[in-house]
């Protein structure tokens, strides 16, 4: 069966001109493997884009940067394979039959398995775990993405892409993703009005525009790529001199996570989060008798633990040291929850039937976090919900561990409350929104 997407990751150091479609299928494979082979290039030590970060200090102003040599050496490896593989992009060479797939999806795949079955076989063995993580850690990684069968893009990001900090007499200047990724991808044309054209990115660059102005008076923005640079001004730091030459890289990927990107004095970001879930608890006689309501019928989850559902929408701010290198945040919104609770009554007949008598509690919840050293940011938060329409015997206190990776957020943790003081457990899902730092 044709596959209608697919996107692969080959972690390794992976081992020509435009071809006609007559070509047989060896010499299509051999062409492939060649093709990816070359990319290669990116996974030697040389080319480590941290090994060509270099500083200069002018107008009073730190400003980080990529050899320009480095540069024009990585686009030139990466045009002249544009020029020689381009084909691997063409539906009508590497186009999948109708019962098999094509020999570049075919060999993609089975670089990947293959990976994947070298980690495997690494897991529980320390010596080849370590071994394994090490190499993953200073590997170029590839991405190849499908659809119909057909190659899409091929994403790279060079070897040892890392979080990089830049430290000065005890403070971290400026810090940031490596960000580079190049990319070589196929850009169509909507509605087929132009030829489609195999485009070429350098992570090198960034994206700028240049503000012009049309005969009409008309603001237009005309987007445009730069080389990638970060500067720190006097202004920003007063303490800044050409000393700050003197300092020294460090590639810390676990530093910084919640605030991926910042200096010295943009420290603070805000983030806007939201989440809903479920918690259970062995309910107390105290919240039971306040609502009347039913041991035995109130029980949802086994013979004895009742439960409900919350949610939240919450801002706020976090703020990363450039000292300590640790973050913390703290916030405020809207916290609501439930606990679904049942009383029995007799009905007209006489039978026992029971309905709801639930405990609402909606508030204003304030909360703070501390965030771990880790990869993706990750920590441990207490929450309180003043609630605004019942008693003060329902203001909530929870305590989690959290993990927010990629704008997701999942937390678990405890519930308690003075009316329900017996701590119950809480599962909450949902998503997050950071700004960059200011």
């Amino acid at each position: 069966m044709k596959k209608i997407f697919s996107s692969l990751i080959i972690v390794a150091a992976l081992f020509s001109s435009t071809l006609a479609a007559e070509m047989s299928e060896q010499e299509k494979k051999d062409h492939v493997y060649d093709c990816i082979k070359q990319l290669s290039v990116f996974s030697v030590p040389e080319n480590a884009p941290e090994n060509h970060m270099i500083l200069d200090y002018q107008n009073d102003s730190l400003i980080f940067h990529f050899d320009s040599a480095h540069v024009t050496k990585m686009d030139q490896v990466l045009n002249e394979w544009k020029d020689k593989c381009q084909d691997l992009f063409d539906s009508k060479v590497y186009s999948p039959h109708f019962f098999k797939d094509s020999p570049l999806l075919t060999i993609v795949e089975k670089i990947a398995k293959e990976q994947r079955k070298e980690k495997m076989e690494a897991i529980g063995n320390d010596s080849l775990t370590k071994e394994q993580a090490r190499l993953d850690s200073i590997k170029g990684q590839y991405t190849f993405t499908f659809q119909y069968g057909v190659l899409q893009s091929i994403l790279i990001k060079p070897r040892l892409g890392k979080r990089y900090q830049y430290k000065y007499n005890g403070t971290n200047l400026l810090w940031g993703e490596n960000g580079v990724i190049h990319e070589i991808s196929m850009k169509k044309t909507p509605l087929g009005f132009a030829e489609d054209s195999l485009k070429v990115y350098s992570g090198y660059y960034e994206k700028d525009y240049d503000k012009k102005t049309d005969e009409y008076g008309r603001v237009k923005l005309d987007e445009k790529y730069v080389p990638w640079k970060k500067v720190l001004t006097k202004s920003e730091y007063p303490s800044l001199d050409k000393n700050a030459l003197n300092g020294e890289f460090s590639y810390d990927p676990k530093a910084y996570s919640p605030i991926p990107s910042g200096t010295a004095t943009k420290n603070w970001a805000l983030k806007f989060a939201g989440t809903v879930g479920i918690h259970v608890a062995y309910f107390t006689d105290d919240i039971l008798d306040d609502h009347d309501a039913d041991r035995d019928s109130s029980a949802h989850f086994g013979e004895s633990l009742g439960g409900g559902f919350n949610a939240d929408v919450t801002i706020g701010a976090i703020h990363c040291s450039p000292t300590s290198e640790r973050c913390f945040g703290f916030g405020a919104g809207y916290g609501g929850a439930v606990w679904v609770l049942n009383k029995v009554e007799r009905d007209l007949w006489g039978d026992s039937v029971a309905t709801e008598s639930n405990a609402y509690i909606n508030g204003v919840k304030v909360y703070g976090e501390y965030y771990f050293k880790h990869d993706v940011p990750v920590g441990i938060r207490e929450a309180l919900t003043v609630p605004l329409n019942t008693d003060m015997k329902y203001l909530e206190s929870r305590t989690a561990v959290f993990a927010e990776p990629f704008g997701y957020k999942i937390e678990f943790g405890l519930v308690v409350s003075p009316i329900q003081y017996i701590p119950g457990v809480y599962l909450g899902l949902g998503a997050c929104f950071r700004t960059p730092s200011f």
